[in-house]
């Protein structure tokens, strides 16, 4: 079974592939804090739906079969997507 730390090192993962995408300004921390799908987001949209994309290929890689597209189209985004910890806690919630 995974624990916390290893969820958080999935979204370590996923954190440090898109920022090899971004500028300097745009790239995201790893903390729990940090924000994803939000007002104060460093993300734009097109930036946010590639974070899915790596995130759901990673998860499937690890057996993880959460529909992540399906939650930001649906409108839960900015209660499972705002932070790093609150995606932690659902991915935990919802393995």
């Amino acid at each position: 079974m995974k624990n916390n730390e290893e969820y958080i090192e999935l979204i370590r993962f996923v954190i440090e592939e898109i920022n090899t995408q971004l500028d300097c300004s745009q790239k995201l921390e790893c903390n729990l804090d940090e924000r994803l799908n939000s007002d104060e987001s460093k993300l734009d949209s097109l930036g946010m739906l590639t974070f899915i994309n790596i995130l759901e290929d990673k998860c499937l890689e690890l057996s993880i079969n959460i529909d992540f597209m399906n939650i930001l189209m649906n409108g839960d985004s900015e209660k499972v997507l705002n932070t790093v910890g609150s995606l932690v806690k659902y991915i935990e919630n919802n393995k």
